[in-house]
């Protein structure tokens, strides 16, 4: 489970499995800017999880993970204000075959994040209050 609790003014920390991080948006949204907005989130997890799945078939395959980087980019949609696309890029610094980068293609869309991007959970809601 991961526990959300605000800090300060639209600052939270969450935690799971003793580990932290720190959720804000910048002062012209009100936060402090001392981490991460929520879209940026997102689109971290997602690169996270094609990065390691990566990172998984390079050892398996003998290559190296030297220099393996994944960036991501969000595109906003203004109405409604939601994520609309992600650019992902991939690096690296060997040259791979093109059954190689087929075979890659595949495997990177199907990582978890991306499976359930695809095909979105149900999210269920709960409210607490005294």
């Amino acid at each position: 489970m991961i526990v959300l609790t605000l800090e300060t003014k639209k600052r939270f920390k969450a935690a799971t499995r003793g580990h932290e991080i720190t959720i804000d948006v910048p002062p012209e949204k009100g936060g402090d800017d001392q981490g991460m907005m929520p879209t940026e989130l997102y689109a971290s997890a997602l690169s996270a999880c094609v990065g390691i799945t990566l990172a998984i078939w390079l050892e398996k395959n003998q290559l190296s993970t030297e220099g393996l980087t994944v960036t991501a980019k969000n595109k906003m949609s203004l109405s409604p204000r939601k994520i609309e696309a992600v650019s992902l890029g991939v690096s690296l610094k060997q040259r791979l075959s093109p059954e190689q980068e087929k075979e890659l293609q595949e495997l990177l869309t199907n990582c978890p994040v991306m499976l359930s991007l695809k095909q979105p959970p149900a999210i269920e809601m709960t409210f607490k209050t005294p």
